[in-house]
């Protein structure tokens, strides 16, 4: 890569950012005030799981792009450790999403949470499926999202009505797609991860990998005009896609919404490219005016488990004139604490490098038995 998309950082960090913002919200406000709340909250909540998924399937794509370019010049560096490592990943990460919903589980004394789609549940699960799609055409991966969309939609439609009978084939079935239904289901979420990796795609195309580099005009007309207007045309359809007089009660206030899903892929597919043409133009130093939004991307997953903890310093007792100052303090503090942080432990505190570390360890000693292993079989064969 010829240099560190910083937009990524930027963009991974606010979805964090919100994430957390929105949690507080929940569980610190007091229910009447964030019912007033709630309707901002689901409208702009294209980034926080929904765009947290986005822009990992854009950070994953480019990165396995580019390795994919490395083993071509890296005698090193093969394609089987690339796979190996990359399903490693997700696996340990799937593992920890495992470990906090088991928790989760027991402190609430409900054992059906052992099997929640958490956002850290969901990402892992998102990264296999989409390992046989990344090298598939553009057309491929949206026709593939768009047909999970539509099948979602009915699917869940249908099978809705057997979530409570229990012991029901169909109501077993809902469980494993729709528990947490309104956290980040497989099914509604995993298209967002896939529309990111085709963002990837036409970065990596027109912009990474080509010399040389189109002109910041071309590369606006060709590439980040089109995306836009896409993106604007994808939230004028979800808006348009039930009558107008349910906007308000059916559309961008209720995440299980069809149109909801379409909205926020179009605003996604409108908001990042629009960034990344930004930072292209150098518009706006987005490396140094917006770096407080770097720790919250570099130390993502750690202070995402973190920030749990905090449920019980104001349980549903703030309102309006108590929560705001107190969540600029706070998102503020941890900000800032996460600075400090990366100026003294760097990377220890990254849950995501330190996984990214035992994959890469045990990918090695795999590779490295695995020759001897064939041997060994051969010589019993003869």
């Amino acid at each position: 890569m010829k240099k560190r998309l910083n937009s990524l950082d930027f963009f991974r960090g606010v979805c964090i950012t919100w994430m957390i913002f929105g949690h507080l919200a929940e569980w610190w406000m007091s229910h009447e005030s964030f019912y007033l709340l709630n309707d901002i909250v689901v409208f702009v909540d294209v980034i926080g799981g929904s765009g947290f998924l986005f822009i990992s399937g854009i950070s994953l794509t480019l990165s396995y792009r580019n390795k994919i370019e490395r083993i071509k010049t890296d005698d090193a560096f093969s394609y089987e450790k690339l796979r190996l490592n990359y399903i490693l990943r997700a696996i340990f990460l799937l593992i920890v999403g495992f470990i906090y919903n088991t928790v989760d589980a027991i402190l609430s004394n409900n054992l059906s949470l052992i099997w929640n789609w958490f956002i850290l549940f969901t990402l892992p699960t998102s990264i296999l499926l989409a390992w046989p799609l990344l090298k598939c055409k553009k057309i491929v991966k949206i026709v593939v999202a768009a047909a999970i969309i539509i099948i979602d939609h009915y699917l869940y439609s249908y099978l809705v009505q057997f979530k409570n009978l229990q012991g029901h084939p169909l109501s077993v079935i809902f469980y494993f797609l729709y528990n947490g239904y309104q956290l980040t289901p497989i099914l509604s979420n995993f298209p967002f991860f896939l529309i990111g990796t085709v963002i990837a795609d036409i970065i990596f195309e027109n912009y990474i990998n080509r010399e040389p580099e189109m002109s910041h005009v071309n590369y606006f007309s060709e590439i980040t005009l089109p995306l836009v207007i896409s993106g604007l045309i994808l939230m004028l359809i979800a808006s348009f896609i039930i009558p107008l007089p349910l906007v308000v009660e059916d559309f961008l206030w209720h995440r299980r919404n069809t149109a909801w899903v379409i909205y926020a892929v179009g605003a996604l597919v409108f908001l990042y490219p629009t960034l990344f043409n930004i930072e292209k133009l150098d518009f706006i130093h987005i490396d140094k005016k917006y770096r407080f939004f770097f720790y919250f991307s570099y130390y993502s997953f750690s202070i995402f488990l973190i920030h749990y903890s905090f449920y019980f310093f104001f349980t549903h007792i703030l309102t309006w004139p108590t929560f705001t100052p107190i969540i600029i303090i706070t998102i503020v503090s941890v900000g800032l604490l996460l600075k400090l942080i990366y100026n003294t432990l760097g990377n220890k505190f990254s849950l995501k490098y330190q996984l990214a570390r035992l994959a890469d360890g045990i990918t090695t000693e795999i590779l490295r038995i695995m020759p001897k292993f064939k041997e060994s079989n051969t010589l019993l064969s003869t």
